[in-house]
C-alpha cells in the first residue's frame, strides 16, 4: 500500500510544459507538493523555497558511481575506505559556533598528512599547547604554549620573536626558549632557573658525549677540559690572564708572591704539591714521576 498524502497537481492553466517537464508555479508561499508517509518523504514551498526532506535514506540509482573521485560539478559521495577527494577546498572560520567537543570555528581535524608544502601567510601560526593529565582528566598547562610563526605582540624586550617561541612555567618560573633572526634580537634567547647540574646549552657528538656545555652558572665546559692530550687542546688567545688567587702556572713553573720575603718567587715543581701531599696523594698514586707532570695535570 502506498500513503501518500497532500499530493499537489496545479490546474492545467497554472503550469507550463518543457519538454516532458512539469514547471510548478511559485505563486504559492506555503503548500505541501508531496507527502510520502507520514512525513517521511516531503517536497514543499516554505517560506518562497521548494524544499525536500527526507527522514529515511534515498537510494538514488541514477547518481553516477564516480561522484566519490575528484570530477568538478559532482555531488561528492562519502567514502571512508578510499578517501574523500576534493580539490580546492576553502574553510572559513564563523562565529558563533557552539559545541562540547573542544573543536573552533574553521576547519577542524584529528589527523593530516601532506605530500606538498603548508604554507603559513601574513600573521598565521601554529600554537602547540601543552595538556597535563589530574585525576584522569586532561587540562591544558596554565600560560603555556608552543608557537611557530608571526609574534604575538611584538615588544622590545624580545617577547615580539618572529619565529619559535616556547613558553611554561615549572615550579613558579617561566621557562622560555626564542628563536628569531630579528637583527635588533638575540638569534637565541633562553630565559630559565634550571636545576643543578643542569646547564642553559648542551651539544653532543654521535656517541652521546658532551661536547660542549653553558652551565647554570653561565660557565662554558668543553670536553677539552677533562684532556690531557695537549694535541686536543685548542690554542687560547687572550688580552688578560687571570689564574688562582695566590699563584700562576705555566707548564712545571709557579709564579707567586712570597709573603715572608715580600717578594715574587718563581719555582720549577718537581714534586707533588704540598696541598696534594695533605690529601694524602704519594708517588705510589702517580702513573708517573712527580717531575714530569705539569702543574695543570
Amino acid at each position: 500500500m502506498l500513503g501518500i498524502s497532500n499530493f499537489y497537481v496545479p490546474k492545467a492553466e497554472e503550469h507550463d510544459h518543457t519538454g516532458d517537464s512539469v514547471v510548478i508555479p511559485e505563486s504559492e508561499v506555503d503548500i505541501e507538493y508531496i507527502n510520502i508517509g507520514d512525513g517521511d518523504f516531503v517536497v514543499e514551498r516554505d517560506g518562497g523555497t521548494t524544499k525536500v526532506t527526507s527522514q529515511v535514506d534515498i537510494v538514488a540509482p541514477n547518481i553516477p558511481d564516480h561522484t566519490h573521485l575528484n570530477v568538478d560539478g559532482h555531488v561528492v559521495q562519502r567514502d571512508a575506505l578510499g578517501g574523500v577527494h576534493i580539490s580546492n577546498l576553502v574553510v572559513e572560520a564563523e562565529e558563533p559556533f557552539t559545541n562540547t567537543d573542544g573543536w573552533l570555528p574553521g576547519l577542524n581535524f584529528a589527523q593530516a598528512t601532506t605530500l606538498g608544502e603548508v604554507s603559513i601567510l601574513n600573521e598565521g601560526r601554529m600554537i602547540f599547547y601543552p595538556y597535563t593529565t589530574n585525576g584522569g582528566v586532561s587540562q591544558p598547562v596554565p600560560d603555556s604554549e608552543f608557537r611557530f610563526g608571526k609574534a604575538e605582540v611584538p615588544e622590545d624586550d624580545g617577547s615580539g620573536y618572529d619565529g619559535i617561541r616556547m613558553v611554561r612555567p615549572f615550579f613558579g618560573h617561566e621557562h622560555t626558549v626564542e628563536i628569531g633572526v630579528d637583527p635588533a634580537l638575540p638569534n637565541l634567547r633562553i630565559t630559565a632557573t634550571k636545576n643543578l647540574d643542569v646547564p642553559f646549552l648542551e651539544c653532543r657528538d654521535s656517541q652521546n658525549n658532551v661536547m660542549f656545555a653553558i652551565t647554570k652558572n653561565g660557565h662554558i665546559a668543553a670536553a677539552s677540559h677533562e684532556q690531557d692530550d695537549l694535541s686536543k687542546i685548542p690554542d687560547q688567545i687572550a688580552h688578560s690572564f687571570i689564574a688562582e688567587g695566590r699563584s700562576i702556572y705555566l707548564g712545571q713553573m709557579r709564579i707567586s708572591w712570597d709573603l715572608t720575603n715580600q717578594r715574587e718567587r718563581v719555582e720549577y715543581l718537581t714534586q707533588i704539591p704540598t696541598y696534594l701531599v695533605n690529601l694524602g696523594i704519594v708517588q705510589a698514586n702517580l702513573v708517573r714521576p712527580a717531575a714530569d707532570y705539569t702543574a695543570r695535570q
